[in-house]
């Protein structure tokens, strides 16, 4: 491998350091359970990868022949040896109040 791939190189603790940091909406897939999946914001994690993730919701179900059917969870603490993936799906959504002006330029 070329130095400068080796220089851009992500490791992984790193990319969970940064979700974490910024509280990103992460989804993980879990060992041996291809149907089933958690989705919640990162808030931490170790270096087994055991993570605890706050608003979580798991998921469960064929999308082809059903709906995928939702739980609400809460915080919880996922043990690493059940962590296949973790996928980013973005910042968390920050809630703003829409004022709207009802003067004219």
């Amino acid at each position: 491998m070329p130095k400068a791939a080796l220089d851009r190189r992500i490791v992984p603790e790193q990319l969970l350091a940064t979700l974490a940091r910024q509280q990103a909406r992460v989804e993980v897939w879990l060992f041996e359970n291809t149907r089933y999946s958690l989705e919640g914001t990162l808030r931490g994690f170790d270096e087994h990868t055991n993570l605890v993730l706050v608003d979580t919701v798991e998921q469960w179900g064929s999308t082809a022949k059903h709906k995928r059917r939702t739980v609400a969870l809460g915080t919880i603490l996922l043990k690493g040896e059940n962590v296949v993936l973790v996928r980013s799906l973005g910042m968390p959504t920050q809630r703003k109040e829409v004022t709207h002006s009802a003067t004219r330029e």
